[in-house]
């Protein structure tokens, strides 16, 4: 676009030369007219991510995303259990959920809705991901009703006493080693695929060439600028 109109109504190299360094300069007055006011600039959406905005849109109505039981806490005295909840990004499992019946009424929520988005997806990576995780929240429900944990080893005992006497012992067991797993690789595979459409359009960036001016000011201002 640069290059080729000048070569074509020029007729030397040296003016050939100058109408590309106009073009530049005129191109980068038009980019810095919109740095200096602060008005919106025009931008192309070719290069936009569309299958994670759809994933993003179509997810908003998932409640708990990647939260998952990760450990089971037991009381030997009275059979109490409580759950510990965590996702790939935390170190720590906590009690994010005090109500263990409501995070499980809003798991079947999120079954529900997954069902639904699946069938609206217009890319098959974006009903991929949806039925993984629908298959996911599945095997959490299963293992919760069926009490399949409580076949999990205990890990760890703490004994609880009084004046020197035991009067209760905790025993922490994993949810599900097979849930967190299938947790972890949902994760990972978005994260992967963000990544990839990042190495794709790098290409982008040869727009350092004739579009100086945002660069510069998106260094500075630590903005990005978007597709050029």
């Amino acid at each position: 676009m640069l290059v080729y109109p000048a070569y074509i109504w020029q007729n030397t190299k040296g003016k050939i030369c100058v109408a590309i360094l106009l073009s530049i300069i005129l191109l980068n007055a038009y980019d810095g007219f919109f740095v200096i006011t602060g008005l919106p600039r025009p931008r192309t959406t070719n290069f936009d991510n569309t299958i994670e905005k759809e994933r993003f849109e179509l997810g908003k109505t998932i409640k708990n995303a990647y939260d998952i039981p990760t450990y089971v806490v037991s009381w030997e005295s009275d059979g109490r259990e409580r759950f510990l909840y965590s996702n790939p990004a935390d170190t720590v499992a906590s009690l994010k959920y005090n109500d263990t019946e409501k995070y499980f009424t809003e798991l079947k929520e999120d079954l529900d809705s997954l069902k639904a988005i699946s069938g609206r997806c217009r890319f098959k990576t974006n009903k991929r991901f949806f039925n993984q995780m629908y298959s996911l929240k599945k095997t959490i429900l299963y293992v919760y009703e069926t009490k399949a944990y409580k076949d999990s080893p205990v890990f760890e005992q703490k004994v609880v006493m009084v004046d020197s006497m035991v009067i209760d012992r905790i025993f922490y067991r994993e949810f599900n080693k097979e849930v967190k797993e299938m947790n972890d690789k949902l994760l990972v595979q978005e994260i992967r695929e963000a990544e990839q459409f990042s190495k794709v359009t790098s290409v982008n960036n040869l727009g350092a060439l004739w579009h100086p001016v945002l660069f510069i000011c998106s260094f500075y201002t630590n903005k990005e600028i978007g597709s050029l």
